[in-house]
């Protein structure tokens, strides 16, 4: 059985319908990932962290594109959607992945790797949460294998960096290209 763990960015392109083009493979992709888990063919996880990293970007689309009074209930709706594929009181479709100390003690590993990495500059170069994403996928290696976890996300950088550091980090997929089956 294959592990995914989904980060914010491609959840949020999944469940945000306001997007234009740009999400029609992501939205592709999570379908399938969908489809795999209800086939028992894969477990998808998100971490726990990209619920925030959610919110926020459904806050800022419903709170920027509609007015005032309309805002707050299209921001519920993005919100429920979420929760219905993450609550375990709910479908729990994708199981939430808590943050535990490992993780923490893994990020300075994945900084470490990243950081070396040319760039013209540092605005492109991984975020706390990416590198909390990286940490969680080297723990899910750890008990199902490499072969067996991918990172399916939106961010080109957490693939860029995982594709680089191989096996050190766990395989990657961007969502918007192709995530390979189970």
């Amino acid at each position: 059985m294959r592990h995914y763990l989904l980060d914010a960015s491609v959840l949020v392109d999944f469940l945000n319908k306001s997007i234009e083009t740009k999400a029609v493979r992501v939205r592709a992709a999570v379908t399938k990932l969908l489809a795999l888990k209800t086939a028992r063919k894969a477990r998808l996880y998100v971490p726990n962290v990209c619920m925030a990293e959610c919110s926020k970007a459904f806050a800022r689309t419903a709170y920027e594109a509609l007015p005032p009074h309309k805002a707050g209930d299209a921001y519920r709706t993005y919100v429920d959607a979420l929760l219905e594929l993450v609550s375990s009181r709910r479908t729990g479709t994708i199981s939430s992945l808590d943050l535990v100390r490992e993780d923490l003690e893994d990020i300075e590993d994945i900084f470490k790797f990243e950081h070396p990495l040319p760039r013209r500059d540092r605005a492109g170069s991984l975020s706390g949460v990416d590198a909390i994403i990286i940490a969680m996928g080297r723990r899910l290696i750890r008990r199902h294998g490499d072969d067996d976890v991918l990172i399916v996300t939106a961010e080109k950088d957490i693939v860029a960096v995982c594709q680089r550091f191989r096996p050190d980090l766990p395989a990657a997929a961007y969502a918007q290209a192709h995530v390979p089956d189970a």
